[in-house]
């Protein structure tokens, strides 16, 4: 209302309907890019049965990725299947994602646990949008839906977004909702940070997975120290098949950057990463 009332000139991270709404507005403009960021479902690995690979694939395979981009992020996103998007060198595209497949993720339950759950799995919300989670009640929603059909029972749990961040690092999750924009275009940027087991460490974890393997820490290391080419994308391509391997995430979807400017806006261009440039943006006549 504030951007349309002309109150404001920029708006940032509006939510998918609204902006399908205003894109029809003549005073008012749609600015996209494609983003360098991910959103993930972070599944606590030192919390029983998600320390189990069965039960974290089951959820992969049970979270149908594609239906919820179609329907919940106005088709400004991308399904994801690793960490880092494809906006970044060093992208393995050869990595094999989780397919949506109900059976295969039952099958998987009852292997690992033949008595079902014994409690559902506590899964935090966020209720604010952000760039990879647009819409995330209605996502979070959605996922809830799909566990439900294989037989894993979750129970929604939602906080400010102070107290969201200070519980997840903390720990305090099974699973959660939670993303990344890139500081800077290197693989480092999300695999170190989103992923290493030195940043697993509550209370002021950034790897809220609580993800620890010695293997993807030995190539996030080697990748910080060499200074080859070469040997840099093939040690950020063996990152990403590991972190394919042992599941700690689901990677929910890559979107891109939106914004809405009033028309009178001139020279504003979003950036690939998290940036806001508005040094070379002016505001012209109505």
């Amino acid at each position: 209302l504030e951007l349309e009332n002309g109150a404001i000139h920029l708006l940032d991270s509006a939510d998918p309907e609204d902006v399908n709404a205003m894109k029809d507005n003549p005073e008012l403009r749609v600015v996209t890019t494609d983003g360098m960021n991910v959103g993930y479902v972070a599944m606590n690995t030192t919390h029983a049965p998600l320390d189990d690979p069965r039960v974290r694939y089951a959820i992969n395979h049970a979270i149908d990725k594609q239906a919820i981009v179609d329907a919940l992020y106005g088709g400004r996103a991308i399904t994801a299947k690793n960490p880092i998007p494809p906006t970044i060198w060093g992208y393995n595209d050869e990595v094999e994602d989780f397919a949506h497949d109900p059976d295969a993720a039952r099958a998987l339950i009852a292997e690992a646990l033949p008595d079902g759950f014994p409690e559902p799995l506590s899964f935090y919300v966020m209720t604010n949008p952000r760039p990879y989670f647009p819409d995330p009640d209605n996502i979070g929603l959605a996922i809830q839906s799909d566990l439900a059909t294989v037989g894993v029972p979750v129970q929604i749990e939602t906080f400010e977004w102070g107290t969201y961040l200070e519980r997840v690092k903390e720990g305090k999750h099974d699973l959660a909702m939670l993303g990344w924009s890139a500081d800077y275009a290197h693989p480092d940027n999300f695999l170190y940070f989103l992923l290493s087991k030195t940043n697993a460490q509550p209370p002021q974890a950034s790897n809220i997975a609580f993800y620890r393997s010695d293997e993807l820490e030995e190539l996030l290391l080697t990748g910080v120290r060499e200074t080859d080419p070469a040997t840099l994308t093939a040690t950020y391509r063996a990152a990403q098949e590991l972190v394919r391997k042992d599941a700690p995430w689901v990677i929910m979807a890559h979107a891109k950057r939106v914004a809405v400017v009033r028309s009178n806006v001139e020279g504003f261009a979003l950036h690939p990463i998290s940036w806001r440039p508005l040094w070379r943006a002016r505001i012209g006549a109505e």
